[in-house]
């Protein structure tokens, strides 16, 4: 009984371990924390996150924002593809172009994704829809793995300059961790069906 229950128990293990095993060792070399150990690309793609009602970027998409600006400022890319969500009342987009413009981004190097419902939508759409075959992703370190693993799937090469996930977000690192593993099961099926 104690055997089966050990097997049972390992294999359960061993299936818990399939995300991190499959994506984040995976992108090891590719996810970066700071902007010099970066390859330069033309686009730097900026996954949405939530906005509030009044159209203020969250912390989180601020940050960001802000890490995408930078790579710009230092001609690391040239673009900046601003892809996430947009319904009649919501639209993370136009709260983006608002505040890139306010840090002075041209509005010529913005390009704008309203149809970026997901990190899979918005990496499928920059390789389809917006003919990028390499960009770097700007979002947080725990998503950073996820974000890259699914650009490359779809066939865009991908760096991620992984921004730091600090406790200002409102949202518990426990609670982001949660959701990530099973965002990493839902990617993997996903990505197992394109």
């Amino acid at each position: 009984m104690h055997r089966k229950v050990a097997i049972l128990g390992g294999l359960l293990g061993c299936l818990f371990l399939i995300p991190f095993v499959v994506i984040d060792l995976s992108q090891l070399g590719s996810i970066h924390q700071s902007s010099s150990d970066l390859t330069k690309a033309d686009v730097a793609l900026v996954l949405g996150a939530k906005v509030t009602g009044s159209g203020r970027l969250s912390p989180m998409l601020a940050d960001r924002l802000n890490g995408a600006v930078q790579l710009y400022e230092k001609g690391i890319v040239t673009k900046l593809l601003l892809s996430g969500d947009r319904s009649e009342d919501y639209d993370e987009v136009s709260a983006l172009r608002r505040e890139a413009l306010k840090l002075g981004v041209p509005e010529e190097a913005l390009l704008l994704d309203y149809e970026g419902f997901s990190t899979y939508e918005s990496c499928e759409r920059a390789g389809q829809v917006f003919g990028l075959s390499n960009v770097i992703i700007v979002t947080q370190a725990f998503h950073a793995a996820r974000s890259t693993y699914t650009c490359k799937s779809l066939g865009v090469e991908a760096e991620t300059f992984a921004q730091p996930s600090f406790r200002k977000y409102p949202i518990t690192t426990t609670q982001l961790e949660v959701r990530e593993y099973f965002a990493r099961w839902k990617a993997l099926i996903q990505l197992a069906d394109s």
